[in-house]
């Protein structure tokens, strides 16, 4: 029982992805994180870690091309559960037999449509240099969305600042 304690504490360890966390460099300083990005005054990276897999992202700062901060949404669920929802109601005005089955149906499914709009409404973030491009996906509330917001701004603002900094040395 403890030597499989072990191994399982030398998995997590060694071979979960630790090996993958970034370690800042001489000089470097975290300017702000974000989520599960980090933006300091020389470069961004993001590490992710979903089960046993590892993935890091990074770029310097001096690369930096450019950033979008969106929100999506499915118009097309929203749209189909009003529609029916609409034909619900003018089923139950139409009367007949199975007026009551195909209403309660639609206003089932129409719900569902609603529902999953709801659910599914979300901000993408994106941001990133010509070889490496850096993805965020969040629920699109407001305060989230405006971190994101706040968190590319200080991206623009950090890579303009490096940029001055590169020209003046050269």
């Amino acid at each position: 029982m403890l030597s499989t304690l072990f191994i399982v504490y030398i998995f997590r360890t060694y071979l979960k992805g630790d090996k993958m966390k970034k370690e800042l460099f001489e000089g470097e300083e975290i300017i702000r994180t974000w989520k599960d990005c980090v933006l300091t005054n020389k470069r961004v990276w993001r590490h992710i870690e979903v089960g046993g897999l590892s993935e890091y992202r990074g770029f310097p700062l001096h690369q930096f091309q450019g950033a979008t901060v969106g929100k999506v949404s499915y118009t097309w669920m929203l749209i189909a559960g009003f529609a029916a929802i609409v034909l619900a109601i003018f089923s139950l005005m139409m009367g007949g037999k199975d007026s009551a089955a195909v209403m309660a149906f639609l206003l089932i499914l129409g719900g569902v449509f609603l529902y999953t709009w709801h659910r599914t409404k979300r901000a993408q973030v994106f941001f990133g240099s010509s070889k490496v491009e850096i993805n965020v996906n969040l629920h699109a509330n407001e305060r989230d969305f405006q971190a994101a917001v706040g968190f590319v701004a200080d991206i623009e603002m950090a890579a303009t600042t490096t940029a001055k900094l590169t020209a003046v040395a050269v």
